[in-house]
């Protein structure tokens, strides 16, 4: 971790796809008494950073990801990012690079979260239990 003007923890992991953005960078007070360790902290931050790789990295799958969660949602229906996850599997996507679109499991709840941030319409929709990404941002 980088410190930045001293009071601020700065945890940026390098996506994959070497397209670090401001939006992928997370900060974090140093003051802020956490209940989770320093080792969780960085593991949510990477998996943060993984997921919105993910999205850029498949932008037809994260596209049709959204479309299911706004019809769900549109219907009354709970959306479910293990649901999303295994949908997409289910479809003949590809990601920026050509390969067959995969996506893993431990991604799911994140997805979720983000198409909530970006679909208020959705958020409502999703069941999520409060986790460390609360605590951290996303």
């Amino acid at each position: 971790m980088n410190k930045k003007s001293g009071a601020e923890d700065v945890a940026a992991s390098k996506a994959p796809s070497n397209q670090d953005t401001e939006s992928d960078m997370i900060i974090v007070p140093s003051t802020v008494e956490s209940k989770f360790t320093t080792q969780q902290l960085e593991r949510a931050h990477r998996t943060i950073s993984r997921a919105k790789a993910w999205t850029r990295e498949n932008p037809s799958a994260w596209q049709r990801m959204n479309e299911l969660a706004l019809e769900d949602a549109g219907r009354g229906k709970r959306v479910s990012g293990s649901a999303l996850v295994e949908d997409c599997r289910k479809k003949d996507f590809t990601d920026v690079y050509g390969k067959a679109t995969r996506v893993n499991n431990d991604l799911a709840p994140m997805l979720a979260r983000l198409i909530s941030k970006g679909n208020p319409s959705v958020a409502r929709h999703v069941e999520m239990r409060t986790s460390i990404y609360e605590e951290v941002g996303y």
